[in-house]
């Protein structure tokens, strides 16, 4: 839980510039990163830290989230802003929110947008087109109790949540809950969480209820991380914990955050030095980056890994240091490792950029790359990633 288990979840306060085209977009530039037309209130981005925390996307419609979570100016408390804007244009708006709800997580299909509240245990659907929401789900809770939905995915055609809290807050050490709903044909919910789910997950010394920040389906299961928790897979009637890596001797130095799937294979960004890892079908993990190949070069991935994202071709991934995105090699031969992708426009000269601390999430629309990051939302065309890959190398040497 981002406010429970804080070593994981915890977000810096910050403020965005809001309204039509969310500030000034910088000069194109010919090949690479562009702007994408939202940027955070540059006066206020050192005070509030990170600037936009989620991207998603529903048709040509694109959705960001940002990372305020207190009013710059009263320090009160408030919920996370989403801003919307559409495929190809540089103008931004934020979204009226419904009045009850508290933004925690987005997700997109091709019917709109999910939202997951935070507090409340809320689940939102809104309907671009018609700009309507409609809430999904929402949890009867007393005044002690207090509920986040930490992640929304799909599995076998369903809507998946993960929501997780405190069924009384006057005795938080022993009252932590954790649902993962599965929206059945009807419309109804059925919770699919193990029964035994504070005493499995229990791997940093704290009851911590099995939930997750990123799902998939792979061969017929589904497969949950969760920095605290693991993985775990679910084949629709029983979990199984997958094991740790090779050469992992503590349970609190595996840190699965992000999850995707690639040419059907299942890779995992860790939220620590542990890079990016391949699930194998007896479910042991291939270091897919260790930190020194054999020919004593070290590759280049975030140390805490915050997204992965396949493009259907290229797996990319981005997190800490630079936040600069980088392509996986490999699948395409040798020498495998990762390549930067768009040093030059990512870090042009008087940008901060380059030594921001995060890219938090990367999607594709069309034929975009899209990248939310701390100082602000950036696009990538996809037909500029192979030349821009072309000239990296592979490896580089430690020092």
């Amino acid at each position: 839980m981002k406010e429970f288990f804080a070593i994981v979840f915890a977000l810096s306060l910050c403020s965005c510039s809001t309204g039509q085209g969310g500030g000034t977009p910088e000069a194109k530039l010919p090949f690479g990163w562009r702007n994408a037309g939202l940027t955070p209130n540059p006066d206020s981005l050192n005070k509030w830290g990170t600037g936009f925390a989620e991207i998603t996307h529903s048709k040509g419609y694109i959705f960001v989230m940002d990372s305020r979570v207190s009013d710059p100016q009263t320090l009160k408390p408030t919920a996370h802003r989403i801003f919307i804007s559409r495929q190809g244009s540089e103008e931004w708006e934020e979204m009226p929110l419904p009045v009850d709800m508290k933004a925690f997580e987005i997700y997109g299909d091709d019917s709109g947008l999910y939202v997951g509240s935070y507090g409340n245990g809320q689940i939102w659907h809104y309907e671009p087109d018609s700009k309507k929401w409609a809430k999904l789900y929402s949890m009867k809770l007393t005044e002690n109790q207090r509920f986040n939905v930490y992640s929304i995915a799909k599995f076998n055609g369903g809507l998946l949540a993960s929501i997780a809290g405190f069924n009384d807050l006057t005795d938080a050490t022993n009252s932590s809950v954790g649902l993962i709903l599965h929206r059945q044909p009807d419309g109804t919910w059925k919770n699919i969480a193990p029964p035994d789910s504070l005493e499995i997950c229990n791997s940093i010394g704290i009851r911590t209820p099995l939930h997750f920040t990123g799902a998939k389906e792979w061969c017929g299961k589904l497969f949950v991380v969760s920095a605290e928790c693991g993985i775990w897979a679910y084949d629709n009637a029983s979990w199984q914990k997958l094991p740790m890596p090779a050469g992992y001797t503590d349970e609190g130095k595996d840190a699965p955050y992000a999850v995707e799937l690639h040419k059907d294979r299942l890779y995992i960004g860790q939220y620590s030095y542990g890079g990016v890892q391949e699930i194998q079908e007896d479910y042991s993990r291939i270091q897919a980056d260790s930190n020194f190949s054999s020919e004593g070069y070290r590759t280049k991935t975030p140390i805490n890994v915050k997204t992965l994202f396949s493009t259907g071709e290229h797996l990319i991934v981005a997190g800490g240091n630079s936040g600069l995105p980088k392509v996986y090699m490999g699948d395409k031969g040798e020498p495998k490792g990762w390549r930067n992708l768009g040093y030059d426009s990512w870090c042009p000269p008087g940008k901060f950029r380059c030594v921001a601390l995060t890219t938090y999430g990367i999607d594709a629309v069309g034929d975009t790359l899209y990248a939310a990051a701390w100082e602000g939302v950036f696009k990538f065309p996809l037909s500029d990633l192979d030349s821009a890959i072309a000239g990296e190398n592979s490896y580089y040497k430690g020092d």
